[in-house]
C-alpha cells in the first residue's frame, strides 16, 4: 500500500481522497512514522426513501409546521 507524506497529502488532499473512494486506499505518514490508513467506504445501492417515511422535524418544508 501507498505511503504518503502527511505534506504531500495536505498540499493534494481532495486528489487522493478521490483516488481512495475509487478504491486505492494509502497510509499517511507523519515524519516518517505510518499513522492513518485511509480506505474507502462500501458503497450501498441507494435506496430512495418514500416521503411519507421521513419524520416531520426533518422536513424543511415551509408549509410543514
Amino acid at each position: 500500500m501507498r505511503v504518503i507524506d502527511i505534506h504531500e497529502v495536505l498540499a493534494n488532499f481532495e486528489q487522493l481522497i478521490e483516488e481512495a473512494a475509487r478504491g486505492n486506499p494509502f497510509i499517511i505518514a507523519v515524519d516518517g512514522v505510518e499513522k492513518v490508513q485511509v480506505i474507502p467506504i462500501p458503497l450501498k445501492p441507494k435506496e430512495k426513501i418514500p416521503r411519507s417515511k421521513i419524520p416531520a422535524a426533518q422536513d424543511k418544508s415551509p408549509t410543514s409546521k
